[in-house]
């Protein structure tokens, strides 16, 4: 911008930059020299569009908004009466210190004056319009005061005060403060009042920020300064105000902190409550007024536990002092191992140390993200035989395991167990195809021989399918295929289940049955390991038996589904033993007294489930679904070996089948899931928190 012209960006003024073309650019500086003789060229310089006559613009074909553009040859040929004023401002200012003789003024000759306006009349602003036209080729004469004539002084009152209409180029708003509104006739005028708010905003804002300030130095001391130890420490490090002799025999002098001890019982007692009911923690210390371990503290005991995929080294260790404990009452500590798997979610997580969430066989960090992604958690769980306790002895994150896999881990668990002197007689999993083929590797061979080898020992391992599962299979083969059919020939039908719901329902009165449609419609509730056993219940086989004696339409042939409903829950029954004080035969633990019971029993239902057949007279056990018949087959031998090999041989005194059940691994899954607000799709960082 030219240095006597007021204009600035955002009046709405055009600026032109100077051309590059050096003949062009001449003319423009000869100008601007004409103003300002002192004028350097820079590449920012610019010049306003009250320089340019109206002929030097023209509106272009292409213009959309018959907008003005500048001429390529224009020349800046008007001096504006603003310019003139700046200048002699200037001027005026460069010069206070000289004497009047030494002052600088701007003269115009006679010839560039229009229509005989006189210098008089420009410098008293007396012009109607607020440029004057110049030749391009004005000049600049500096001359002294002696020489100008009275027309052509220059009125000293032009020079030190400048018109009113441009001071507003010059002035700077002052800023205004709250003091100085001293009473409420200041605030009389909207633009006042408006003043006077910014400034009180200002003012509470400064306020706010300070008020802000002195709470967090206060919480900061509060938090620093908890005890008197922290006091000492605080006056002697920060405040400077106690010397180093007066500082040791202060710190000598402070009692030691008295914190809460905990026996060791109790701590077992709280953390394994913890892990179950988490969620009653806080109501239970209020009842006991807060005499009991803070969640903070319970975390504290565990937190030390290692969690990481793998064998648990501290569960292994907890192990071993058992079977101590057992060696003091002169027993040996007899162990069924479960193994299942649990879906958790695809999720990369980094804990500060290592990433979790690819597959992990125990190794102790994964630092590579070539690795699969883990969906499912492979846990093992150790259940005491003749003991009221089960413990989690490892777990490992897969994609999808092979029975060669799941092999060696089964037989890398029982060599680590065995080092505890733990003897493990049992191995129960469900019925997926992988397990089927592992227990093959282990050398076992369903149904015909559901045991193995101990790795260390030698001694039988027998096998287990899980009975609940197996009783779900048994469920959805004569649910979905309709018909079966016994060694008589006689089908077991479905339909004599469903004429049973809608007698119920028409008739309005249930026969002492839980059957309901929901049983029939299974189909969305297939997991569910109740809706099975009340399907084929004693109390179902005893409402078809009184529809058979009274004669009621539909269930004339129903002595085979009858059949077949009591023989599935007496098995499901004795692989479900679990009260000592029970009297039916079926449910009753496994006694020695009971061996020539047991025999008949187990060899009864094996005859009558191998004598099953389905559709086109398929032998059951030679039919695609014949995995849940085939679960029940190798429960009711094992149990039989189980019961030879442990109570007939002394070693115990008894047997409570539902110890060799997976609801055990259940639990245990329900409660890590149960640690995060009842999350079904755990990630494994989740699954690893949750196992600690």
């Amino acid at each position: 911008m030219i240095t006597t012209c007021p204009t600035i960006a955002g009046q709405g003024l055009k600026l032109h930059r100077i051309p590059k073309d050096l003949e062009l650019q001449s003319k423009w500086l000869k100008f601007i020299q004409s103003i300002d003789q002192f004028f350097e060229l820079k590449p920012s310089h610019v010049v306003c569009e009250s320089h340019f006559c109206e002929n030097d613009y023209s509106i272009p074909i292409t213009s959309m908004n018959n907008q003005k553009k500048l001429k390529k040859d224009a020349v800046p040929s008007i001096i504006s009466i603003m310019c003139i004023n700046s200048r002699r401002s200037l001027s005026f200012e460069s010069t206070t210190n000289k004497t009047l003789d030494e002052i600088e003024v701007v003269t115009l000759p006679s010839e560039m004056l229009v229509d005989e306006i006189s210098l008089d009349a420009v410098c008293n602003n007396e012009l109607d319009d607020e440029v004057v036209p110049l030749p391009s080729e004005i000049l600049v004469e500096e001359i002294g005061l002696n020489t100008l004539s009275k027309d052509e002084l220059v009125d000293e009152k032009s020079l030190t005060t400048p018109p009113s209409r441009f001071t507003h180029f010059s002035q700077r708003k002052r800023k205004v403060y709250v003091g100085d509104f001293e009473s409420p006739s200041d605030i009389e005028t909207p633009n006042s009042r408006l003043k006077y708010w910014h400034a009180s905003q200002s003012v509470i804002l400064e306020q706010k920020k300070k008020l802000k300030k002195l709470t967090n130095d206060n919480e900061n001391l509060r938090n620093k300064i908890k005890n008197l130890s922290s006091l000492v420490e605080h006056l002697n490090e920060e405040k400077k105000l106690i010397s180093e002799n007066c500082y040791t025999v202060l710190k000598e002098s402070i009692p030691p902190l008295q914190t809460e001890i905990y026996i060791t019982r109790i701590k077992d007692i709280w953390v394994n409550f913890t892990l179950l009911f988490s969620s009653c923690i806080q109501l239970f210390r209020e009842i006991f007024n807060k005499t009991l371990p803070h969640p903070s503290t319970i975390r504290k005991w565990y937190s030390t536990i290692d969690g990481t995929p793998g064998f648990s080294v501290e569960c292994l260790n907890a192990v071993k002092l058992k079977v101590e404990e057992m060696g003091k009452k002169n027993k040996k500590l007899f162990c069924g191992l479960i193994m299942d798997e649990m879906s958790i979610r695809e999720d990369i997580h980094y804990n500060g140390d290592r990433l979790q969430g690819y597959i992990n066989f125990g190794q102790d960090k994964v630092d590579s993200d070539s690795l699969p992604l883990a969906r499912e958690a492979l846990v093992f769980l150790l259940v005491a035989l003749n003991s009221n306790w089960k413990i989690p002895v490892g777990y490992f994150l897969m994609n999808g395991t092979t029975a060669a896999e799941k092999s060696n881990l089964v037989t890398t668990c029982l060599q680590n167990l065995n080092d505890t002197d733990v003897i493990v007689k049992s191995l129960t999993f469900d019925g997926a195809a992988s397990n089927i083929s592992m227990v093959k590797i282990l050398g076992a061979n369903l149904p015909t021989k559901p045991s193995f080898k101990h790795p260390n020992t030698q001694e039988n391992v027998h096998i287990f399918l899980d009975a609940a599962h197996m009783l779900k299979l048994v469920r959805n083969t004569l649910g979905d295929w309709g018909t079966l059919y016994d060694q008589n020939g006689k089908s077991i039908e479905w339909d004599y289940f469903k004429k049973l719901v809608d007698l119920q329902e028409k008739g309005g009165l249930h026969l002492a049955t839980k059957l309901r449609r929901r049983h029939i419609w299974y189909f969305k509730e297939k997991m569910k390991v109740s809706l099975a056993a009340q399907t084929f219940s004693t109390s179902v086989a005893d409402a078809l038996t009184l529809c058979k004696n009274e004669s009621f339409e539909g269930f004339k042939n129903s002595d085979s589904t009858i059949e077949f409903c009591k023989k599935i829950n007496d098995i499901f029954d004795f692989l479900n033993t679990r009260n000592f004080l029970e009297q039916l035969q079926c449910k009753r633990p496994l006694y020695a007294n009971l061996e020539d019971q047991i025999h008949k029993f187990v060899e009864d239902s094996i005859l009558y489930l191998e004598s099953l057949k389905g559709q086109n007279n398929i032998p059951i056990l030679e039919s695609q679904r014949k995995t849940g018949f085939i679960g029940l087959i190798t429960c009711l031998i094992s149990v039989k070996q189980l019961f030879l090999d442990v109570v007939k041989s002394g070693q115990l005194d008894f047997i409570l089948t539902y110890k060799l059940f997976q609801d055990h691994i259940e639990m245990l899954f329900s409660a890590i899931r149960s640690r995060g607000g009842f999350n079904n799709n755990p990630s494994a960082a989740q699954f690893e928190a949750a196992y600690k």
